[in-house]
C-alpha cells in the first residue's frame, strides 16, 4: 500500500545517504594511503563494506530497527602496532531526543596501538563518535552528541580452542552530555567445525 511504499522510499533514502558518506570516507582514506605510497597499501590498509538489517550499538538500535550501510577502514603505517581507522554508518535517532534536526550519518575516527604477549592480545586506543548535522536546538534537550572514549581491549587465547574477551571503554563526557560513562564487556569467541564462528557477550554501560 502507499504507507509501505513511503516507508521503503525513506529506507532507501537513508541508505543512499549512508552510501554517499561511505564513498566519501573511502575516498579520503584511499587518498591518504595513495599519498603515502602504493607499496604498503595491499598489506597494511584494510577496508570492508557491510549491509546489515539493523545497526545495533550496545543493545540499542541506531537506525530505528531499519537497515544500514557501513564502511570500515584501517591503516597500520609500516605494518607496525600503531593504527588509525574510520567507521561510517547511516543512523536514525528519535527526533524527540535529538531535537528538530537529527544526524543521518555517524562517523567514528579511531587510533591506537596493539600487540601480543604470550596468549594475550591487547589493544589500547581512543574512538571519537561524530554526528555531522546534529543540532542541539531543543531547549529542553540542549545537548552535544559528539563524544570520545578511551578503550582497553584484551583477548586471551585458551589452548587454541576459544578466546576469552575483556574490554573496558571510558568517556569523560558520554553521549548526551551524560557525564562520565564506563562500558565493561566480557565474553567468549570460538570457531566450530566448517568455520562457523560463535560468540557471546555480557556487558554493562
Amino acid at each position: 500500500d502507499a504507507l509501505c511504499v513511503g516507508e521503503l522510499a525513506m529506507m532507501f533514502g537513508r541508505l543512499k545517504a549512508a552510501l554517499a558518506a561511505i564513498a566519501m570516507a573511502g575516498s579520503i582514506l584511499a587518498g591518504s594511503a595513495a599519498s603515502a605510497g602504493e607499496t604498503w597499501l595491499p598489506e597494511n590498509f584494510t577496508a570492508s563494506l557491510t549491509v546489515t538489517s539493523d545497526y545495533v550499538f550496545r543493545g540499542i538500535s541506531q537506525t530505528n530497527e531499519e537497515p544500514a550501510g557501513q564502511f570500515n577502514g584501517e591503516w597500520a603505517p609500516g605494518g607496525g602496532p600503531i593504527y588509525v581507522g574510520a567507521f561510517v554508518s547511516n543512523i536514525d535517532f528519535s527526533p524527540n531526543a535529538a531535537g528538530n534536526r537529527s544526524a543521518a550519518v555517524e562517523v567514528d575516527m579511531m587510533a591506537g596501538v596493539r600487540g601480543e604477549y604470550s596468549i594475550l592480545k591487547w589493544d589500547v586506543g581512543a574512538i571519537a563518535y561524530i554526528y555531522p548535522g546534529m543540532q542541539k536546538n531543543t531547549p529542553a534537550f540542549n545537548t552535544n552528541f559528539h563524544y570520545f572514549e578511551g578503550a582497553i581491549k584484551t583477548t586471551w587465547d585458551v589452548v587454541g580452542l576459544f578466546s576469552v574477551v575483556g574490554n573496558v571503554y571510558m568517556s569523560p563526557n558520554y553521549t548526551g552530555d551524560a557525564d562520565t560513562g564506563i562500558y565493561v564487556e566480557g565474553g567468549v569467541d570460538a570457531t566450530l567445525p566448517f568455520d562457523i564462528a560463535v560468540s557471546g557477550r555480557v556487558a554493562r554501560q
